[in-house]
């Protein structure tokens, strides 16, 4: 019997870190904003949340935290699938 297969992020979201819910999670890393991220990146606000929802389920951390004010902000976990994503797709 085999062990269980594992999937980096780049495989399991698209090809490269353009995809839209990374996209997202390096714009609340920016600007501490879901609303903000969103607009950037093109999408609804809701949008921007499911991203954030997907990419916090596939790591199984959870990656943005509300901030008092209506702030969010990206927790010290969200690094490492933007680290891990980029470092992928930028090897040959």
């Amino acid at each position: 019997m085999t062990g269980p297969v594992r999937t980096h992020f780049s495989e399991a979201l698209g090809h490269t870190p353009s995809d839209k819910r990374l996209e997202v999670l390096r714009r609340v890393a920016e600007t501490g904003s879901i609303s903000l991220a969103a607009r950037d990146a093109g999408i609804s606000h809701k949008a921007a949340w499911q991203a954030i929802d997907t990419l916090s389920n596939l790591s199984g951390q959870t990656l943005v935290e509300r901030t008092v004010g209506g702030g969010a902000r990206t927790t010290p976990k969200a690094l490492q699938p933007l680290a891990r994503c980029c470092v992928e797709s930028s090897s040959p």
